[in-house]
Order: C-alpha cells, then sequence, then structure tokens
C-alpha cells in the first residue's frame, strides 16, 4: 500500500510539471484566425492606387501650403499635381504606399469613445488614395504612443483605432519637397552614346561605336575602358538634389552656375536625347555645391562627392587590355633578340617546336600565356626615352585567322618595361616579367649535340 502511495504522488508530480510546460512554456493554443493580418484598409492594393493626397495639419507650414496631390499618369509615371506641378520621386511614392499597405495593427481599439486621446479628433494627417476601379480609400493618421516607434490611425470608413509602426505614417508628415524627383536623368553604358564632361575648361569625351565598344575622342583617340565609363555614367544617373534652393533663379552668377566649375553631357539613344548639369560653386560654410539640370530651372544642392568623381585622369579610362589576344588561336610564334630568331610552330596535336629547342613546347605555351594576358599598368607619356628603337626583343604573334601583332620590349626600370605594338600607336608599360622568362630562355648555353657519326663505308 505503501508503494502504491508513492508511485501516485510521483505520477501526480509528472503530471502537474508536463501541464506547467505545455501551458506557461508553450504558451496556450492559438486558434487559426489568429494568424491572419488584419487588413487597416480593406481591398487596399498599392499597384491600383492611381492618386494620392497627402494633408499635414502637423505643422503649420504644411497646412499653409495646403494637401498635396499626386497622379499616377499612362506611363505610370507619378507627378505631383498640386499645390506646384512636379515629377514625383518613384522611390517615396513607392515607399508611402508599401507602408499602407504593409500596416500590421499591434492593437485595435473597437468603437473608441474618445478619439481626441488618440489625437485623431481633429487628426494629425489625412491620406486619401483612389484606385483604378474608383475605389477611395482614406486613411486618418493620430498622436504616437509613448516611445514614439507606433502610431494611432483610424480608417475612414470604420469604427475603429489600431495602433500601427510609426515608419508607415512618416511618409505623410512631410513637405513638398520630400516627395519630388531628386534625380537629374537615368543613363548607363547601354542607353548612352556619348558623354562629355567639362571640368575648368578640360574636356573628357566619350562614344559608343557600332558594336557597343566604348572610345576616348577627347582629349586623346583611344580605346576605352567600358568598365569606367560604365561606372562614370552610373555616378552621373545617381546623382540627385541633396536640397533644392530655388525653382526660379534671377541670376545663375551667384550660384557659380553661368560659367559651371563642371558641365556633364550625356546624349541617350533613346527618344530623350541630350541631357545636361551644371555643377557651380559651394554654398558657403558647407561642403556641397549648388548645381541645375540644364533642362529645368530650379537650381538645388548635390554633395561634394560628386567634384572628386569627376576630376578624371584621362589614363585611368583607357583600355587596360591593349595588348591582349587570344593564346589559344596562335599558330605561329617568333621571337628575336638581335639577330638570332626563334621560330615556334605549333602542329596538328597541339605541341610547339622549334628547331634547336628540346623545350620549345614549354617555352611556347609560357610565352603565349604570358604575352595573351597582358594587363598595361602606365601610359607613359611621349616623350621619354623608351629604347623601342633598338629593342632588346621582338615578338611576332600569328593567329589562326592569318592576323598577326608585333610586340617590341625596349627599356626596363623598376619592375616594368616599354612596350609598343603594332596594332596601336601607342606606348605602354608592363610588367617585366614576360622579358624575364625570354631571357632566361635565352641567355642560357645549350649543351652542344653531337652529330650522329657516319656509317662506315665497306671497303673495296
Amino acid at each position: 500500500m505503501k508503494n502504491f502511495k508513492t508511485t501516485y504522488f510521483y505520477l501526480l508530480v509528472v503530471v502537474l510539471v508536463g501541464g506547467y510546460i505545455y501551458f506557461f512554456e508553450r504558451g496556450p493554443a492559438k486558434k487559426p484566425e489568429d494568424d491572419k493580418k488584419v487588413a487597416v484598409l480593406d481591398r487596399f492594393v498599392a499597384d491600383e492606387i492611381q492618386s494620392i493626397q497627402v494633408e499635414d495639419f502637423s505643422n503649420s507650414a504644411n497646412v499653409k501650403m495646403g494637401p498635396i496631390l499626386m497622379t499616377k499618369g499612362d506611363k505610370d509615371v507619378w507627378t505631383i499635381d498640386s499645390p506646384k506641378h512636379y515629377k514625383a520621386d518613384e522611390a517615396t511614392i513607392r515607399s508611402l504606399l508599401t507602408g499602407i499597405g504593409d500596416m500590421n495593427p499591434e492593437t485595435t481599439i473597437e468603437a473608441p469613445s474618445d478619439l481626441k486621446q488618440f489625437g485623431l479628433d481633429p487628426p494629425q494627417g489625412k491620406c486619401t488614395l483612389k484606385s483604378k476601379s474608383g475605389q477611395t480609400f482614406v486613411l486618418l493618421v493620430g498622436n504616437k504612443a509613448i516611445g514614439g516607434s507606433t502610431v494611432y490611425v483610424r480608417p475612414g470608413d470604420k469604427n475603429k483605432v489600431y495602433l500601427v509602426g510609426s515608419y508607415a505614417a512618416d511618409n505623410l508628415h512631410k513637405g513638398l519637397d520630400s516627395y519630388r524627383d531628386r534625380f537629374f536623368f537615368k543613363t548607363d553604358s547601354v542607353l548612352a552614346r556619348k558623354v562629355r564632361v567639362v571640368r575648368d575648361g578640360k574636356t573628357a569625351s566619350f562614344e559608343r561605336d557600332k558594336g557597343g565598344q566604348w572610345n576616348i575622342v577627347a582629349p586623346i583617340q583611344s580605346k576605352a575602358d567600358t568598365n569606367k565609363v560604365r561606372d562614370l555614367l552610373n555616378t552621373i544617373s545617381s546623382l540627385r538634389i541633396e536640397e533644392f534652393v530655388t525653382d526660379h533663379p534671377t541670376d545663375l552668377k551667384i550660384y557659380g552656375l553661368s560659367s559651371p566649375h563642371i558641365r556633364i553631357e550625356v546624349q541617350n539613344s533613346d527618344s530623350s536625347g541630350t541631357h545636361s548639369i551644371l555643377i557651380g560653386r559651394k554654398k558657403l560654410k558647407t561642403t556641397n555645391l549648388y548645381a541645375k539640370s540644364g533642362e529645368e530651372p530650379y537650381v538645388g544642392l548635390v554633395g561634394e562627392y560628386i567634384d572628386k568623381s569627376l576630376d578624371l585622369k584621362i589614363d585611368d579610362y583607357r583600355d587596360k587590355t591593349a595588348l591582349q589576344f587570344d593564346g589559344g588561336a596562335v599558330k605561329n610564334l617568333v621571337v628575336r633578340r638581335g639577330s638570332a630568331s626563334y621560330a615556334y610552330q605549333k602542329d596538328v596535336k597541339g605541341a610547339w617546336t622549334c628547331p634547336g629547342r628540346p623545350n620549345a613546347d614549354n617555352e611556347a605555351k609560357n610565352l603565349i600565356d604570358q604575352l595573351a594576358s597582358e594587363t598595361v599598368l602606365e601610359f607613359p607619356p611621349s616623350d621619354e626615352a623608351t629604347g623601342l628603337k633598338e629593342p632588346v626583343f621582338q615578338v611576332e604573334v600569328t593567329l589562326a585567322d592569318g592576323s598577326t601583332a608585333n610586340y617590341r620590349f625596349g627599356r626596363r626600370e623598376q619592375g616594368k618595361v616599354f612596350v609598343s605594338s603594332s596594332r596601336s600607336k601607342d606606348v605602354y608599360k608592363i610588367a617585366d616579367a614576360v622579358v624575364s622568362t625570354m631571357e632566361g630562355y635565352y641567355n642560357s648555353i645549350l649543351t652542344p649535340v653531337a652529330a650522329p657519326a657516319k656509317s662506315a663505308q665497306p671497303s673495296k
């Protein structure tokens, strides 16, 4: 009997502990409807909205200015229609609509008896939205709760108040300029055909040919580094107004814009034509610079980073792959040093041979691999002593299509060597590793190979 009571006691303890874990640690079982998201605005779809009217009653300047009306046109481009007409910032509009659509209430107050305690009588803000189908949505914004991370809102068609994240309503408490498009124009290395940057009288111009290759046309003519031109165009395309100064400047001279410090011109291949940006002097006691679009009258401020980004060093934009070729397409290789020549030829099996060179296959493959992947390190000035009139080495490469390229290697200095190519009028500096390789091959004294002995003649 005693053992039975002990067993019963331990069983009761197990049940109690299990119950505690189930109800307190795990929590009560959720009902299916608990996981459903509460919609603040029923049947609201952000992409269907065609017009937005924002009224901010919490700011006297915004109240004086009146409602801000924004509409989406036939090409899905948003514009500000009132109180002034501007192109709207697509990202801000998208953030506003997404924030409203994603409102996830932390608390719902059913049939509140006093809206004043939530800052909703009168409201602090009001947003009226209309969809393609003609449906109208009204959202009233009240006070922020303690801590400032949440705010009370009320739909115009419901007798309910919701407590939602304040970030969702922050876009409804902005001035007119906050909704304006701050970018000058859109472009990239595919859309653009020409780009020209004039900085303090010095011009850098680039053009894209029919094959898609970018070339420098001023101050020199040379093949351009496409990646660098792409980065330049991306920098121009991402340039944005930090602050609007005036929509109707009376004198551009006071902003340094009558004779701008920098002028940017981009010609796109689409129907938008040529666009320009003028950048003037710095605003006093700031690092920002005055700027304006060539097509619009307003003046704004841009960050000083653009000044540094457009301090172009033309050599940085030159093609660094000018000496490279397809190493797999080489069929003949000739190396000359002084009066000596070493002619390598590839056989049908892909092996290289050269008279008198027992290691010809390795030599040819190593030289071709190095030559084919050479990257230009510097573009020396024309008056620099290069040593190319009497080159130490000359290399001729013949490709499978019959084309040839001749390379001349001149003076060496600080780990670099001057080199020229028959494919270009330019002179380059590259790493001198390939010259060291050739010196290693052709300075060594080969062990003479004994000639085969003549067979003995039969005696007569």
